[in-house]
């Protein structure tokens, strides 16, 4: 069963360089290991708002969300309102009869 993380941060401040430069880093961590594949995404509109998204493709997970993305919610919400949510694949695909 594929699955989708997603971590978002809603914060009235303009974060400073230097935290998307960390949380950047975090993401290319994970890339590297065996961990599920993430990026990091700033919100056209409000350049305060980001999310990390982590895919995890093809690993059979119960539908509850993983140590890393805990982690990286508890690590966010020093800056402002955390959501963390956890998308999972249905039975039937789309396209599917």
């Amino acid at each position: 069963m594929k699955s989708i993380e997603i971590i978002s941060l809603r914060t009235t401040m303009n974060l400073e360089p230097q935290v998307y430069t960390d949380l950047y880093a975090m993401c290319q961590e994970v890339k590297e290991s065996s961990e599920p594949y993430a990026d990091l995404y700033t919100n056209a509109d409000a350049p305060g708002d980001l999310a990390i998204i982590l895919l995890w493709g093809g690993r059979s997970r119960k539908r509850e969300k993983s140590n890393l993305g805990q982690r990286l919610s508890a690590a966010l919400k020093r800056f402002g309102l955390v959501d963390h949510i956890v998308w999972v694949t249905t039975e039937k695909g789309i396209g599917t009869g």
